[in-house]
């Protein structure tokens, strides 16, 4: 069912014709990109924020593009590239550093496919979303929907995560050939995000079933280590365990930083923590969720700012006051924001730190300003 699914983190599928709604006046509300007939499953922003991609339920992949000029000047939005998701709905998707091209994951077949965009103004070329190739074939695919489908930044592997019952990490060439398989001693897995110098790939996971409480001590988030033979990936080798929740990790971010990482907890608690291989993790910062556990968090370039979805609505929190609060403090959350999406079922950080990008059942995105451009920093 759509509950149990959310337990696990899993996203709802809602089905067609279940979509839409009044869309919801706010301050931080800079866009709100329609076309989708069912629940968004997954979402992304390009780095330079032109463009924004996300797939739906309803079997397309849709690419919104203009989104700067939009934000900036108040151009219209020209209406997004569409391209089908075969036989199937994505699960999970992920953009280039470029934003040129895109991951999908197919949520039956289990395959990872691969589009190519060519946006409005492209010299001697028609606006569209191809698909380009499609990998692998059974047997080598996951056994499960895919929890997460990762086109690392530096655009020399795809990152692959099990969810519902298999508990497999993959690493794949862009050109589809298997690299490493690794298996996650865990329950199960909900989330991953790879960091922005593509070395460290962090997994959110539950090391025991749904209610039943752990040692903070043990590890929920594994990390593991990219090894390269030259310029090309070679290995999927564990680094390090992040710990300190009693309940599962649904959500993991990792800021631009390539050092900090967010954790969303079924425990009703978020924290940011320090981590680099060869070096021991420390908690950075930690607060309490201020209305139901996060389900998914996204953390700001240099980690001043983490945006949690619950339900219906996001919170924004001020890590740094959280850092010098001490655990708990009250003095972190920013705003809590309605976002109309009936539930939140992506989120995602813009790479100048003033933009979050949010996806939701109702079957649309919204963008929403986190912080102002002065205060964000330059990555």
């Amino acid at each position: 069912s759509a509950a149990r699914g959310a337990a696990r983190g899993v996203p709802a599928v809602r089905k067609k014709g279940a979509v839409g709604g009044p869309t919801p006046a706010h301050a931080r509300l800079l866009a709100t990109l329609k076309g989708f007939k069912e629940s968004v499953t997954a979402a992304a922003l390009s780095q330079d924020g032109a463009l924004a991609v996300g797939a739906s339920s309803d079997r397309t992949v849709r690419v919104f593009c203009g989104l700067a000029a939009h934000v900036e000047h108040g151009e219209p939005l020209p209406h997004p590239l569409i391209a089908n998701v075969p036989l199937d709905h994505a699960s999970a998707c992920s953009l280039s550093a470029s934003g040129r091209n895109a991951v999908v994951a197919g949520s039956q077949t289990r395959q990872v496919l691969a589009y190519t965009i060519t946006p409005p103004g492209a010299k001697g070329a028609k606006p569209s979303v191809q698909l380009k190739r499609s990998f692998p074939p059974p047997p080598g695919a996951h056994s499960a929907p895919l929890a997460a489908a990762i086109l690392a930044p530096n655009s020399k592997y795809i990152v692959t995560v099990g969810g519902e019952g298999d508990s497999s990490v993959k690493l794949w060439t862009t050109g589809g050939e298997l690299v490493a398989s690794v298996a996650n001693k865990q329950h199960a897995q909900f989330d991953a995000s790879v960091s922005a110098d593509s070395l460290l790939v962090a997994v959110a996971a539950a090391s025991a079933p749904p209610g039943r409480a752990v040692a903070p001590r043990h590890g929920q988030v594994s990390v593991y280590e990219v090894g390269y033979a030259g310029e090309r990936p070679a290995s999927l080798s564990p680094a390090f365990t992040l710990g300190g929740h009693t309940r599962g990790v649904h959500s993991v971010s990792f800021a631009h930083d390539c050092v900090h990482v967010a954790l969303g907890s079924a425990d009703g608690e978020w924290s940011v923590v320090a981590a680099r291989p060869q070096r021991e993790p420390r908690e950075h910062a930690r607060g309490k969720a201020p209305g139901a556990p996060f389900e998914r968090v996204a953390l700001s370039p240099f980690a001043t700012r983490l945006v949690g979805a619950a339900a219906a609505e996001i919170a924004i929190v001020d890590v740094a006051a959280a850092a010098a609060g001490g655990r708990g403090s009250s003095f972190s959350l920013v705003e809590r924001v309605p976002t109309g999406h009936g539930r939140v079922t992506s989120l995602c950080f813009s790479f100048d730190g003033t933009c979050a990008l949010s996806g939701g059942e109702d079957g649309r995105l919204r963008l929403w300003r986190v912080e102002e451009s002065s205060r964000a920093g330059t990555v």
